[in-house]
């Protein structure tokens, strides 16, 4: 027996050794043994939950995309409306009505526009 009344016997031999274990499981002496332990582990499981839900949502993205082509490549009308929207392009019986505050030098020549159609 020690002089501290700790006595070594195999049962605390093994808890010692299986709480060690324990401790390098953690991954708390990473910086200095190169263990990554289950703190990374767990760090890399929630990255992973990350990614697959970021690629969801990129799938459901593509397929949206997928859907707008099969119907821009099929329709005469879709078409048509994705031209006029994306390219400005308008048909000689539609008037434009701009009310972003971002054009305001285009505004008076849009009252002359229309002073102009209403003039027909």
């Amino acid at each position: 027996m020690s002089r501290l009344g700790f006595h070594w016997n195999p049962h605390r031999v093994w808890l010692a050794i299986f709480g060690l274990w324990f401790v390098l499981l953690t991954g708390v002496f990473n910086r200095w043994l190169g263990s990554p332990g289950l703190i990374q582990w767990w760090r890399l499981e929630s990255l992973l939950s990350q990614r697959q839900a970021k690629l969801v949502e990129i799938e459901n993205h593509v397929l949206a995309l997928s859907t707008d082509q099969v119907r821009l490549e099929r329709s005469a009308i879709a078409q048509q409306r994705e031209i006029r929207k994306v390219l400005g392009y308008v048909r000689p019986d539609e008037l434009i009505f701009d009310f972003s505050a971002e054009r305001s030098g285009k505004r008076a020549s849009l009252g002359s526009a229309l002073s102009q159609v209403a003039g027909r």
